[in-house]
């Protein structure tokens, strides 16, 4: 597959044959360095979309990486690749009975056509039909970075007995820990903004039909989650708003992020920009024993690429709550990124201790914190 343009839109090519090599290197004492290598930038028109490289250390250690571009690869795509792999290598047959990326393209162009859309269309422009507020964090940046799509990334977990608390108040609740926290975390948007108008990305597999869930390609879809952060509401009212508003983006999660952006500024003549988000993930793959004596595991390379302000992935452990955030360096530094993550911690701790504590009356201690500009942006509504 390759992607050129043709009278002023992007369409996609599907190759009969490339061809494709897997470089073996050995005797690497500097890792990173063919990492680095590995995820160049792409050319979009030249095939393949995917590198490969064996490489064998001083020590006897063999990595097999491979690196693809997002445009034609999703988180459940890897697993996939994955899987396969791990397969083949076990001397096991692959079957051949699976759908093609392309019979999806054309099964959604055949739904928009014939008006399946049109129920998940009517209700993005209704949550649209008034313009946004401003979304993005202005007076929190503070980033040097010149490459507008480096990007840096923040480990971290919540304690045990939080992360216990959280999950026993969600259960009563009927609710999802995901739910709960991205409660919090559009409650810290909205503090942050100073607007009650928050608008979070959430993800979607967008794999629709079950014929599609061992298909290799980009399926995923964004759905911009508009939340109306009530400051007269208690957190538990707000999160049951915010369940609702997650289980109704849900059920209208077919439409393409990419057409409601277009609709948005055919009709409203605004231009929706999604520049947070919260997603949950599971996690595909970890370290794995397979074929007797060989164990997979990932590897841990420093992140430094960023499409968005700040990605917030959760996902759950060993029953540890832990996180990854992704940041664009050339909106934030390091420091003001620990700031927010801190301060995530912290509203989390005063709701759990108090469900019934007005939004209005929940603030965000920013005292001795990264900038004095902070003091006078960011303060209770």
């Amino acid at each position: 597959t390759s992607f050129h343009l043709k009278k002023g839109e992007v369409v996609q090519k599907v190759h009969d044959y490339i061809e494709f090599f897997v470089e073996f290197v050995n005797n690497v004492t500097d890792l990173n360095s063919y990492i680095s290598r590995l995820v160049e930038p792409f050319n979009l028109g030249q095939t393949p979309l995917i590198r490969a490289m064996v490489l064998t250390t001083e020590e006897n250690k063999s990595y097999y990486l491979f690196s693809l571009h997002h445009i034609i690869s999703d988180e459940i795509t890897m697993g996939i690749i994955m899987r396969e792999l791990m397969a083949l290598y076990q001397g096991d047959v692959l079957s051949n009975e699976y759908a093609q990326f392309g019979e999806y393209s054309l099964l959604q162009q055949e739904e928009f056509r014939s008006g399946v859309y049109q129920r998940e269309e009517d209700y993005w422009l209704q949550i649209f039909a008034k313009k946004l507020a401003n979304q993005k964090l202005e007076a929190l940046y503070d980033g040097t970075e010149k490459n507008l799509s480096g990007g840096g990334r923040i480990h971290f977990q919540l304690d045990k007995d939080i992360s216990s608390q959280i999950k026993r108040y969600s259960r009563h609740c009927n609710m999802m820990s995901y739910w709960y926290l991205m409660t919090v975390f559009q409650i810290l948007l909205s503090k942050y903004l100073n607007s009650q108008d928050v608008v979070t990305g959430v993800t979607t597999t967008g794999r629709h039909y079950a014929r599609f869930d061992n298909t290799v390609g980009m399926f995923v879809n964004v759905l911009p989650l508009r939340t109306f952060v009530d400051k007269r509401l208690t957190f538990h009212e707000l999160m049951l708003v915010v369940k609702e508003n997650i289980i109704t983006a849900y059920e209208h999660q077919k439409y393409p992020y990419d057409k409601l952006i277009e609709k948005i500024q055919e009709i409203y003549g605004y231009i929706l920009e999604v520049n947070i988000s919260f997603q949950m993930h599971k996690l595909l793959f970890d370290d794995v024993d397979f074929a007797g004596n060989l164990k997979l595991k990932p590897y841990d390379y420093p992140y430094k690429a960023s499409n968005q302000d700040i990605l917030l992935e959760f996902y759950e452990k060993d029953n540890n709550m832990i996180f990854d955030l992704t940041y664009s360096t050339a909106k934030f530094t390091k420091k003001t990124m620990e700031v927010f993550i801190s301060d995530f911690k912290d509203l989390i701790q005063k709701v759990l201790a108090n469900p019934s504590v007005a939004v209005q009356k929940l603030t965000v201690d920013l005292e001795g914190q990264v900038n004095d500009m902070l003091l006078d942006f960011v303060k209770p509504f």
